[in-house]
C-alpha cells in the first residue's frame, strides 16, 4: 500500500495517530496546553509505552464535538434588533 495519503482508505485518514504538535495544531491550542489536558485526563489520548503519546484524529473531532455549546437563538435575534 502506498503511503501517500491520498490513496489511503478514508478509515485509516480519520484514525491517524497524531503527535502532540500536529494534535495541538490541529485544534489550534499550545502543546503545553495539551500536555496538561492530558496530565488531567480530560482529552483522548493513547499511549505507546512509557514515553510516546499519540492522538486518533477520529477521537479528537468527537471531543470537539462534545465540548460543541448550541447557539443562543434570543441573545442573536436581540443583537440583529440592535444592527437592523
Amino acid at each position: 500500500m502506498d503511503s501517500n495519503p491520498s490513496q489511503l482508505p478514508d478509515r485509516l485518514i480519520t484514525d491517524r495517530l497524531l503527535t502532540y504538535a500536529d494534535a495541538a495544531r490541529y485544534l489550534g491550542l499550545r502543546e503545553s496546553t495539551l500536555r496538561a489536558k492530558v496530565l488531567a485526563r480530560t482529552i483522548p489520548f493513547i499511549r505507546l509505552g512509557t514515553r510516546a503519546t499519540r492522538f486518533r484524529l477520529s477521537e479528537l473531532d468527537a471531543w470537539i464535538d462534545s465540548h460543541r455549546q448550541p447557539a443562543d437563538t434570543a441573545a442573536n435575534d436581540q443583537a440583529v434588533e440592535k444592527v437592523g
